[in-house]
């Protein structure tokens, strides 16, 4: 530890503060309990603080991990918004609130053009399915925001108290919580294998997000056995077919 200290000072290092909890790595036992450090922290030289000076490093909670993520934020970076068209999560289906929705749409007696009846229905559901998520089931993200929240509330209650039953019944509703956000994930990427046990988020993220490119036609062969290699041959070969 000694030869860490003295590179940090052989480098002119500054320790940039953290705004959380003042400890980044914890173990709790099942007598009550608990050990908090804080291990890691964000350093960087003169020149690199000069340019920024407002940058701002947060102790984020982890229930995968003893450790606390630490998220930096340099001066002047902003990330936009991006608004999202609807689609139906499969995790909706956990809650009974999502057939009632459903339910009650379907068996709605609006009179209608028989034509569009059908189409109206659907775009009813979906609105009233917005609204649902919105008032009762609520945002995964948006929860699981709230719980680590009351969850840093609850770790600073147990390192006055010693008594930490309360984070440990918080880090099993968060595990819930993210088990949803897997699933979300799961059903955008598509990837049949996650059943088997992989739960890597950023994984499925990426695979979501390139979906398009994996279900590009780049060649298919002729009935002659040549292939065709350019998309005019792919399309004329597919046209002469059907």
């Amino acid at each position: 530890m000694q030869l860490f200290r003295d590179v940090i000072d052989e480098c002119g290092f500054i320790d940039l503060g953290f705004i959380g909890s003042q400890f980044t790595w914890q173990k709790h036992f099942a007598n009550g309990h608990s050990i908090w450090e804080r291990l890691n922290r964000g350093l960087a030289n003169n020149d690199w603080f000069m340019q920024f000076a407002r940058t701002k490093i947060h102790h984020l909670s982890s229930n995968a991990s003893d450790h606390c993520p630490l998220w930096i934020i340099p001066d002047g970076l902003e990330i936009p918004s991006i608004t999202k068209p609807f689609r139906f999560e499969e995790m909706w289906l956990s809650d009974r609130g999502c057939t009632n929705v459903v339910e009650s749409v379907w068996t709605s007696h609006k009179k209608a053009n028989p034509s569009i009846k059908v189409i109206k229905k659907i775009k009813k559901c979906g609105k009233e399915l917005q609204d649902w998520n919105r008032k009762h089931f609520g945002n995964v993200r948006s929860k699981l925001e709230k719980k680590r929240k009351l969850l840093r509330e609850a770790e600073e209650e147990a390192m006055r108290s010693r008594v930490n039953f309360r984070v440990r019944e918080l880090k099993k509703e968060i595990d819930e919580l993210v088990d949803k956000e897997y699933r979300m994930w799961f059903q955008r990427s598509r990837v049949l294998w996650a059943a088997n046990g992989d739960k890597n988020s950023k994984f499925f993220h990426c695979c979501a997000t390139q979906g398009k490119r994996k279900n590009s036609i780049l060649k298919i062969r002729k009935a002659n056995r040549e292939w065709s290699l350019n998309m005019d041959q792919v399309t004329e070969t597919l046209t002469t077919y059907f």
